[in-house]
């Protein structure tokens, strides 16, 4: 067995669930779950397998597993023989057990902001976006696995440092996160490119269909989101007022996700209802979850930072029938590539510096290959 510690320092709440609709501590069960549908995304992004663990999942043979190695396959191979995908065989599934533990140490986070939770609403709204306080501060992830586990595990952090969240409501901008020790931990790390096949997409979460967005900006202004919509009516109410005052100036971070999304959803884009319910979610009755997920804005030295993704498959299965989304697809890539819609939603003069960074890692014609999804993931 291997240990690991990475030591991890919050840029937005992290929110892993808990009694009653609060999350007052972390929970383990809440990151690794966070870590286990990035791994899937990665894993089918280099066109290796990763089955659907919403439905049946893989369960162990070990009697298929046993003459397998008696066959002289290795243990990789075996465990695919005995009916475990790449992912199972690192998280576990019916008959296997995950192949390392995690433990949260050092722990010294709490909450955001004490009592209940306020409502971003954007002007000419009726209804906003309700978010909890979550947590914040510093802790470290204790890692025990055998070596293989170990060093996939520390490139699934890398690349969740850099582009990824942990623990759940990542679309309303929970869980991203730096790590304090990351040249410690690229140490472990393996290459990439370890991984490399070809395979069809699924339609589950694929990084071969994902778009990645950052956008970092420096204002002229140190209370430059007092001026952002949907916040300046929070502001007129003392208990939120302090709650924001708080975060903006004490932790460097702005809950600025809601109005972004609503700026997207209702100003910018004048798709019919239906196609902006399966990009950006519902709380309806039919419950989607959306497909784009961004941070709240948070403090990078002396420039701010948005950064986020979106999931967007070309392809729906609803039932008998499929549904086409490349058009869509392409409105929303390039909403996201629209710097003067960042720049006006977010409140920024002219004085502002600000840059924009947007990555789609989409197939092109019949090419399923994951060359690009490699080049990113080594960046």
């Amino acid at each position: 067995m291997k240990s690991m510690s990475i030591k991890i320092k919050t840029l937005t709440p992290i929110w892993t669930g808990g009694v009653n609709g609060k999350c007052d501590i972390l929970h383990e069960t809440g990151i690794i779950g966070s870590m286990r549908w990035w791994y899937e995304a990665i894993v089918r992004g280099l066109g290796e397998d990763a089955c659907d663990p919403t439905g049946r999942g893989c369960i162990f043979d070990k009697g298929k597993y046993d003459n397998a190695k008696n066959k002289g396959e290795n243990e990789h191979e075996a465990l695919h023989t005995a009916g475990l995908c790449d992912v199972c065989q690192l998280f576990g599934a019916t008959g296997w057990k995950r192949r390392f533990n995690l433990t949260i140490t050092d722990n010294n986070t709490g909450s955001a902001w004490e009592g209940e939770g306020f409502n971003v609403r954007p002007p000419s709204r009726s209804h906003g976006w309700f978010l909890e306080a979550g947590m914040v501060g510093s802790f470290t992830l204790m890692i025990r696995g055998d070596p293989d586990a170990i060093k996939r595990l520390a490139a699934l952090f890398i690349f969740l440092e850099k582009w990824g969240a942990i623990g759940a409501k990542s679309q309303l901008g929970y869980g991203f996160f730096e790590i304090t020790n990351c040249d410690e931990i690229q140490g472990y790390a393996m290459d990439w490119s370890e991984i490399h096949n070809q395979v069809d997409l699924s339609g589950l979460p694929d990084l071969r269909q994902f778009t990645f967005f950052k956008y970092r900006f420096k204002p002229s202004r140190d209370d430059w989101w007092t001026r952002v919509g949907g916040l300046q009516r929070l502001l007129g109410n003392p208990k939120t007022a302090s709650k924001l005052s708080e975060l903006a100036k004490s932790y460097g971070i702005v809950p600025v996700s809601p109005v972004l999304k609503n700026q997207w959803r209702y100003v910018e884009w004048s798709a019919p209802s239906a196609t902006k319910r399966w990009i950006f979610g519902t709380s309806d009755q039919e419950k989607r979850k959306g497909k784009i997920s961004i941070s709240w804005a948070y403090r990078e030295k002396d420039m701010w930072v948005v950064r986020g993704w979106a999931w967007l498959p070309e392809e729906e299965r609803i039932k008998s029938r499929t549904i086409q989304h490349r058009q869509e697809i392409g409105v929303v890539v390039n909403m996201l590539k629209n710097e003067l819609v960042w720049k006006k939603t977010l409140n920024l003069d002219n004085n502002s510096r600000t840059d924009l960074y947007v990555e789609r890692l989409a197939n092109t014609g019949n090419n399923i290959g994951n060359d690009k999804v490699i080049n990113f993931l080594k960046r």
